[in-house]
Protein backbone atom coordinates (compact mmCIF):
# COMPACT_ATOMS: atom_id res chain seq x y z
CA UNK A 1 0.00 0.00 0.00
CA UNK A 2 1.43 3.37 -0.97
CA UNK A 3 1.45 6.31 1.41
CA UNK A 4 -1.27 8.04 -0.62
CA UNK A 5 -3.56 5.02 -0.13
CA UNK A 6 -3.33 5.52 3.62
CA UNK A 7 -4.90 8.99 3.40
CA UNK A 8 -8.62 9.30 3.97
CA UNK A 9 -10.54 12.30 2.69
CA UNK A 10 -13.61 12.98 4.80
CA UNK A 11 -16.81 14.42 3.44
CA UNK A 12 -17.04 18.21 3.96
CA UNK A 13 -20.09 17.66 6.16
CA UNK A 14 -17.90 15.84 8.69
CA UNK A 15 -16.52 18.36 11.15
CA UNK A 16 -13.19 18.41 12.93
CA UNK A 17 -14.71 16.98 16.10
CA UNK A 18 -16.03 13.89 14.34
CA UNK A 19 -12.83 13.53 12.36
CA UNK A 20 -10.88 13.51 15.62
CA UNK A 21 -12.77 10.35 16.60
CA UNK A 22 -11.91 8.44 13.42
CA UNK A 23 -9.00 6.51 14.96
CA UNK A 24 -10.72 5.37 18.18
CA UNK A 25 -13.84 4.54 16.14
CA UNK A 26 -11.73 2.36 13.83
CA UNK A 27 -10.35 0.52 16.89
CA UNK A 28 -13.91 0.09 18.19
CA UNK A 29 -15.15 -1.35 14.90
CA UNK A 30 -12.35 -3.92 14.91
CA UNK A 31 -13.23 -4.90 18.48
CA UNK A 32 -16.91 -5.32 17.62
CA UNK A 33 -16.12 -7.34 14.50
CA UNK A 34 -13.95 -9.71 16.55
CA UNK A 35 -16.88 -10.34 18.90
CA UNK A 36 -19.19 -11.64 16.17
CA UNK A 37 -22.14 -9.83 17.78
CA UNK A 38 -25.19 -9.28 15.57
CA UNK A 39 -28.47 -7.37 15.54
CA UNK A 40 -30.82 -8.65 18.21
CA UNK A 41 -27.99 -9.89 20.46
CA UNK A 42 -27.27 -8.62 23.95
CA UNK A 43 -23.89 -7.00 24.62
CA UNK A 44 -22.32 -5.70 27.81
CA UNK A 45 -19.75 -2.90 27.67
CA UNK A 46 -17.64 -2.64 30.81
CA UNK A 47 -16.20 0.87 30.87
CA UNK A 48 -17.93 4.21 30.54
CA UNK A 49 -15.10 6.33 29.14
CA UNK A 50 -14.55 7.39 25.55
CA UNK A 51 -14.05 3.91 24.11
CA UNK A 52 -16.88 2.42 26.14
CA UNK A 53 -19.24 5.10 24.83
CA UNK A 54 -18.01 4.52 21.27
CA UNK A 55 -18.67 0.78 21.61
CA UNK A 56 -22.17 1.46 22.95
CA UNK A 57 -22.99 3.96 20.17
CA UNK A 58 -21.91 1.60 17.38
CA UNK A 59 -23.61 -1.42 18.94
CA UNK A 60 -26.88 0.50 19.26
CA UNK A 61 -26.59 1.58 15.63
CA UNK A 62 -26.25 -2.14 14.79
CA UNK A 63 -29.54 -2.82 16.69
CA UNK A 64 -27.73 -4.70 19.46
CA UNK A 65 -29.22 -4.42 22.95
CA UNK A 66 -26.53 -2.81 25.12
CA UNK A 67 -25.85 -2.68 28.85
CA UNK A 68 -23.06 -0.24 29.78
CA UNK A 69 -21.46 -0.39 33.21
CA UNK A 70 -18.26 -0.19 35.21
CA UNK A 71 -17.00 -2.76 37.67
CA UNK A 72 -17.79 -0.88 40.85
CA UNK A 73 -20.39 -1.01 43.58
CA UNK A 74 -23.05 0.87 41.62
CA UNK A 75 -22.68 -1.22 38.46
CA UNK A 76 -22.34 -4.70 39.88
CA UNK A 77 -26.13 -4.94 40.05
CA UNK A 78 -26.37 -4.58 36.26
CA UNK A 79 -23.79 -7.32 35.72
CA UNK A 80 -25.65 -9.55 38.17
CA UNK A 81 -28.90 -9.01 36.25
CA UNK A 82 -27.22 -10.09 33.01
CA UNK A 83 -25.49 -12.97 34.79
CA UNK A 84 -28.78 -14.16 36.31
CA UNK A 85 -30.53 -14.06 32.95
CA UNK A 86 -29.07 -16.13 30.14
CA UNK A 87 -26.02 -13.88 29.87
CA UNK A 88 -24.70 -11.62 27.13
CA UNK A 89 -23.74 -12.75 23.65
CA UNK A 90 -20.70 -10.46 23.81
CA UNK A 91 -18.97 -8.69 26.67
CA UNK A 92 -16.44 -5.94 25.96
CA UNK A 93 -13.85 -5.28 28.69
CA UNK A 94 -12.81 -1.69 28.06
CA UNK A 95 -11.47 -0.97 31.55
CA UNK A 96 -11.44 -2.32 35.07
CA UNK A 97 -8.49 -4.72 35.01
CA UNK A 98 -8.80 -8.24 36.30
CA UNK A 99 -12.10 -7.56 38.04
CA UNK A 100 -13.79 -6.61 34.76
CA UNK A 101 -12.38 -9.69 33.01
CA UNK A 102 -13.71 -11.97 35.71
CA UNK A 103 -17.06 -10.17 35.66
CA UNK A 104 -17.15 -10.44 31.86
CA UNK A 105 -16.69 -14.20 31.86
CA UNK A 106 -19.38 -14.57 34.52
CA UNK A 107 -21.81 -12.37 32.53
CA UNK A 108 -21.16 -14.12 29.21
CA UNK A 109 -23.81 -16.44 27.78
CA UNK A 110 -23.05 -19.99 26.75
CA UNK A 111 -21.27 -19.76 23.40
CA UNK A 112 -20.65 -16.03 23.87
CA UNK A 113 -17.48 -14.00 23.40
CA UNK A 114 -15.47 -11.84 25.78
CA UNK A 115 -13.39 -9.16 24.04
CA UNK A 116 -10.38 -7.87 25.97
CA UNK A 117 -10.01 -4.29 24.78
CA UNK A 118 -7.78 -3.28 27.66
CA UNK A 119 -4.36 -4.07 28.97
CA UNK A 120 -3.83 -5.23 32.53
CA UNK A 121 -1.08 -3.69 34.63
CA UNK A 122 2.08 -5.73 35.14
CA UNK A 123 1.44 -8.30 37.82
CA UNK A 124 -2.32 -7.94 37.34
CA UNK A 125 -2.88 -11.66 37.07
CA UNK A 126 -6.43 -12.80 36.44
CA UNK A 127 -7.80 -16.04 37.82
CA UNK A 128 -10.44 -17.69 35.63
CA UNK A 129 -12.19 -21.02 36.00
CA UNK A 130 -11.04 -22.98 32.93
CA UNK A 131 -13.89 -25.50 33.30
CA UNK A 132 -16.41 -22.66 33.34
CA UNK A 133 -15.00 -21.41 30.04
CA UNK A 134 -14.83 -24.96 28.65
CA UNK A 135 -18.32 -26.14 29.58
CA UNK A 136 -20.00 -22.87 28.62
CA UNK A 137 -17.97 -22.68 25.38
CA UNK A 138 -16.92 -19.08 25.95
CA UNK A 139 -14.44 -17.50 23.55
CA UNK A 140 -11.99 -14.92 24.84
CA UNK A 141 -10.35 -12.73 22.20
CA UNK A 142 -8.09 -9.72 22.35
CA UNK A 143 -8.44 -6.59 20.27
CA UNK A 144 -6.06 -3.68 19.93
CA UNK A 145 -5.46 -0.99 17.37
CA UNK A 146 -6.95 -1.12 13.89
CA UNK A 147 -6.25 -1.86 10.25
CA UNK A 148 -6.77 0.27 7.17
CA UNK A 149 -10.07 -1.50 6.45
CA UNK A 150 -11.27 -0.38 9.90
CA UNK A 151 -10.42 3.24 9.06
CA UNK A 152 -12.41 3.00 5.82
CA UNK A 153 -15.38 1.51 7.68
CA UNK A 154 -15.14 4.24 10.35
CA UNK A 155 -15.02 6.94 7.66
CA UNK A 156 -18.13 5.51 5.99
CA UNK A 157 -19.97 5.20 9.30
CA UNK A 158 -19.20 8.80 10.30
CA UNK A 159 -20.29 10.14 6.91
CA UNK A 160 -23.49 8.07 6.71
CA UNK A 161 -24.65 8.28 10.32
CA UNK A 162 -25.01 11.92 11.42
CA UNK A 163 -25.23 12.26 15.17
CA UNK A 164 -23.64 8.88 15.93
CA UNK A 165 -20.80 10.49 17.84
CA UNK A 166 -22.78 13.32 19.45
CA UNK A 167 -22.64 11.53 22.80
CA UNK A 168 -18.90 12.36 22.98
CA UNK A 169 -17.40 15.69 23.98
CA UNK A 170 -14.54 16.71 21.68
CA UNK A 171 -12.93 20.05 22.53
CA UNK A 172 -10.86 22.03 20.02
CA UNK A 173 -7.95 24.05 21.43
CA UNK A 174 -5.61 26.27 19.36
CA UNK A 175 -2.00 25.06 19.24
CA UNK A 176 -0.93 28.34 20.89
CA UNK A 177 -2.65 27.20 24.11
CA UNK A 178 -0.85 24.00 25.16
CA UNK A 179 -1.62 24.53 28.86
CA UNK A 180 -5.35 24.77 28.12
CA UNK A 181 -5.16 21.62 25.96
CA UNK A 182 -3.45 19.74 28.80
CA UNK A 183 -5.96 20.96 31.37
CA UNK A 184 -8.87 19.97 29.13
CA UNK A 185 -7.35 16.49 28.71
CA UNK A 186 -7.62 16.04 32.50
CA UNK A 187 -11.30 17.01 32.56
CA UNK A 188 -13.40 13.83 32.92
CA UNK A 189 -16.25 15.41 30.94
CA UNK A 190 -13.97 15.76 27.86
CA UNK A 191 -13.55 12.67 25.68
CA UNK A 192 -11.01 14.02 23.23
CA UNK A 193 -8.87 17.15 22.88
CA UNK A 194 -8.13 18.26 19.34
CA UNK A 195 -5.25 20.72 18.92
CA UNK A 196 -5.96 22.91 15.91
CA UNK A 197 -3.54 24.82 13.67
CA UNK A 198 -4.50 27.94 11.74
Amino acid sequence: MTSAEKLLRLNHAVGLRQGALLEPLACTLRSIRRSGVQAGNLAVVIGTGTLGLLHAAVLREMKVEVVVCDVDGSSKGRLNEVRNSEGADAVFCIRGGGASIQGAVEACARGGTVVLFQSVLEGGDVSLNANDIHYREISIVGSISQRMEDFWQAKSLIEQTPGLLDVLNVVCVPHRSPKEAFEKSLDPSVNRVLVTFD
